[in-house]
This record gives structure tokens, C-alpha cells and sequence, in this order.
């Protein structure tokens, strides 16, 4: 099992919103790797692998990076907005878990989030037959 490293310049070309290196020196940008590979884990191993755990990584990262800069900013969910006669409302589509919600805050979380779910369709073969992988036996009967 190999380790992925973190190639910092392949990240700043693939997320160009991080290429500022005043605003997201190396270092910053190595503990929000380490903090994605908290959540998950940087060994070339399971359902993702190579290149796509690579992205996977990358895309928690950035996503890690885009909240803290937003906290920085002091941001957060805009409900409303009124200037002039012109009034805008965002409704937010209901997440039924919590880490849904935390994930779909930035582009990045919700493409991350989108790959582990497709990813993860499909379970696992427990019996020796394919179609003992499932309740019923071949003539439908348990």
C-alpha cells in the first residue's frame, strides 16, 4: 500500500482560488491536507484509488481550505438580501444529515461528497453466489 503525498503545485493548478501564495502559503495549505486525510485516509487502498483518492483528497482539502477562508471572512449562509427594489431569497435544498449539510457548503465538499456516494453504491457480495448476495434464492423463495 502506498502513502499519496501532497503535490502542492498540482493543487494550486487544479484549484487556481488557492494559487495565492500570500493568502495560501504552503504551509497553510499542508495542515488543511492533513486535516482532509484525518477524515480520510491518504493509503492507495479500498473502492478509491489512485488518481481518484488523489482527487478525492484534494477536493476535501480545498473544501477544508474554502471554510476556514470564508470563517476568516466572517461569511456564512446569506438568507436574504435587499438593495433598492431588489430583493433576493436563497432556499437551500434539506439535507437529511448533518455532514450533508457541512459538505455541500462549497462546490468542492459537495463533488467530493457526490464521489464517495457513487463510489460507495453496491455493497458487498457476503454469500459464495451471485445471487446469494441477496435475500431471496434463485426461484424467489428465502
Amino acid at each position: 500500500m502506498t502513502t499519496i503525498e501532497f503535490n502542492i503545485a498540482e493543487f494550486r493548478i487544479r484549484f487556481p482560488e488557492f494559487s495565492d501564495v500570500l493568502k495560501f502559503p504552503d504551509v497553510r495549505l499542508e495542515f488543511f491536507w492533513f486535516e482532509a486525510t484525518c477524515l480520510i485516509s491518504d493509503q492507495d487502498c479500498g473502492r478509491l484509488t489512485g488518481k481518484c483518492r488523489e482527487l478525492a483528497i484534494q477536493l476535501l482539502t480545498a473544501h477544508i481550505a474554502k471554510l476556514s477562508e470564508e470563517e476568516a471572512e466572517g461569511g456564512g449562509i446569506v438568507q436574504s438580501a435587499t438593495i433598492d427594489k431588489v430583493s433576493v431569497t436563497l432556499k437551500y435544498p434539506e439535507f437529511r444529515t448533518q455532514s450533508q449539510w457541512w459538505f455541500y457548503q462549497t462546490p468542492y465538499g459537495s463533488q467530493y461528497y457526490t464521489m464517495l456516494i457513487i463510489r460507495s453504491i453496491g455493497g458487498w457480495n457476503v454469500g459464495g453466489r451471485p445471487v446469494s448476495s441477496g435475500f431471496r434464492k434463485e426461484n424467489g423463495s428465502f
